[in-house]
């Protein structure tokens, strides 16, 4: 603060001048006062303005400067009263009376300049010119000011130069970043149009649905009838195939557990079969009784594969048959050929009846426990007892 006083108060109490002279005329011993404000000027109070014979109030003040001097005495425009009398003089609005590379250039300001032998002439600064070094002491206070920069350093170039290759690299980015988003606008907007055709053909579709849903309502009362008949015809027809299918397998028996060999033949399999009747069930069965015996399936090391046999007559295979328990403890076994519905019913029978720990008796699709008879419901996929 001490220091700012120091700089300040002298620009406001400057008496005398710096510079070239300037040349006033006067023509008694009064005191010329400038002050800034008009207010105080004689001609605006008559009848507050006190009595001071001594001081005359400066108006148009006219200097002239020396021969070397590159402007014109007087204004070029006249300035209002208010910055007459504020010290800011005529030297911004002066024309060139010199060539423009003669005239002498100083780093200095121009500033007012009065000479006088009067020692009690008081001349006030330009509020201007105070502010400007209150300004340059608020900026010095600043510590961040250097006051004479010269050419920038080698690290600073360096930073300089890394710093406008980052700019560059991010408009490169912002350049590749603006494409991918227009690109992803474009995407956006088939999308969209996408979206709007799926949801036009979907309102279609529901549209289409809601009147096949009107005409199915109207039409169930006379199609369940039908529905109902056909479901029971088909039923009928599916146990008329089971039972023909049975039929047709009636004369067949299934040998498990006898060697297999690869690619072997019809005959091969039929002498095999005729060979195990005779040796371990002491039936001859002659090779005109046999119409085809053959394996079933592709060849497999790990596993043996069963051979059927189809007989010319019941009485062949029901002969064999009730031999097969001549069979137990051996690896081989022979059973009867089933259909795959009459198959998967004695499953569930079987399993049905195995828990139960009584006596029970398999008869192709019936099971019978206790003098009780038992089927399996495909439709209910469950065992029940027959109503007899």
């Amino acid at each position: 603060m001490k220091l700012l006083m120091f700089f300040v108060l002298p620009q406001f109490l400057s008496v005398s001048a710096r510079g070239s002279p300037t040349n006033w005329s006067h023509d008694d011993g009064a005191v010329f006062f400038r002050h800034p404000d008009d207010n105080l000027h004689p001609a605006n109070h008559w009848s507050t303005a006190p009595s001071c014979p001594g001081i005359k109030f400066i108006e148009n003040l006219v200097h002239t400067t020396s021969s070397a001097g590159t402007s014109t005495a007087a204004a070029i425009k006249e300035l209002p009263l208010r910055q007459r009398a504020s010290g800011h003089g005529s030297f911004a609005a002066m024309k060139l009376l010199m060539f423009f590379v003669l005239p002498q250039v100083s780093k200095q300001k121009p500033c007012d300049c009065f000479k006088s032998d009067n020692v009690c002439l008081v001349t006030l600064p330009c509020p201007e010119a105070c502010i400007e070094s209150f300004r340059v002491l608020l900026l010095l206070l600043s510590g961040d000011v250097e006051r004479n920069p010269g050419p920038m350093s080698k690290a600073q170039e360096e930073q300089l130069l890394s710093l406008q290759e980052t700019v560059d690299k991010l408009k490169n980015s912002h350049t590749i970043l603006q494409q991918e988003v227009n690109l992803l606008k474009e995407k956006q907007k088939q999308s969209e149009q996408t979206v709007s055709t799926l949801e036009e053909r979907l309102n279609k579709l529901a549209s289409e649905l809601d009147a096949l849903k009107q005409k199915d309502t109207s039409s169930a009362a006379t199609t369940e009838p039908q529905l109902t008949a056909a479901l029971n015809e088909l039923s009928q027809l599916k146990t008329r195939c089971d039972d023909a299918e049975g039929r047709s397998r009636r004369c067949n028996l299934l040998f498990f557990g006898i060697t297999d060999a690869d690619k072997e033949t019809w005959a091969q399999s039929e002498c095999l079969v005729t060979s195990l009747c005779s040796e371990k069930l002491n039936v001859q069965v002659e090779s005109s009784r046999i119409e085809r015996a053959h394996r079933l399936g592709a060849f497999d090391p790990q596993k043996c594969r069963p051979i059927i046999v189809k007989f010319s007559s019941f009485k062949d295979k029901d002969s064999v048959l009730s031999s097969a328990h001549k069979l137990k403890g051996t690896r081989v076994a022979i059973s009867e050929d089933f259909p795959i519905s009459v198959r998967l019913a004695r499953r569930h029978l079987l399993d049905f009846a195995r828990p139960k720990g009584t006596p029970y008796r398999l008869r192709h699709d019936k099971l019978f426990i206790n003098d009780k008879c038992y089927v399996f419901d495909a439709a209910l996929g469950a065992v029940k007892e027959k109503d007899t």
